[in-house]
């Protein structure tokens, strides 16, 4: 490239335009829409396998005298096709309600409910209440302006 063509450049952008480390521009959001609630097939299906994994733990827990919370996966549920379960597996842990660990080789995934996955199972929903989160979140604005 010619230098007066690099010169004429330079004049137009800001300088930091030209550098190889400078800060890029956020990503195009306009044909992204938030996605709207979930269907209620896919909130009974999480709620199912939430079922499951809670009818585990306590399967596990009465055969096990050392039972340390985390149980493997399942690999079925009823009325929910196998090829469903990846993601209503990811569809829960995004939604702090699974936990999963690495427990070595030989074992591999394990998995058990969070406290927000036993308060979903116990509401029959996954949605949090709204006085739950209100009373969060005047929680959150308390403990800030204490600090």
């Amino acid at each position: 490239m010619p230098i007066a063509r690099v010169l004429q450049i330079r004049a137009v952008l800001p300088l930091q335009s030209l550098r190889l480390n400078a800060p890029r521009r956020l990503a195009d959001t306009t044909g992204m829409k938030a996605r709207p609630d979930q269907p209620d097939s896919l909130e009974s299906q999480c709620l199912q396998v939430l079922g499951c994994y809670a009818a585990l733990e306590t399967v596990v827990r009465s055969e096990q005298a050392d039972f340390n919370g985390w149980v493997d996966r399942i690999a079925e549920a009823p009325g929910i096709e196998p090829a469903q379960l990846p993601g209503i597996h990811g569809q829960l842990i995004a939604q702090g309600l699974l936990r999963f660990e690495f427990s070595g080789r030989a074992r591999g995934l394990q998995y058990q409910l969070s406290p927000q996955g036993r308060e979903a199972l116990g509401r029959g929903t996954l949605a949090v209440a709204e006085e739950t989160s209100s009373d969060l979140r005047s929680a959150v604005e308390t403990g800030a302006q204490a600090a």
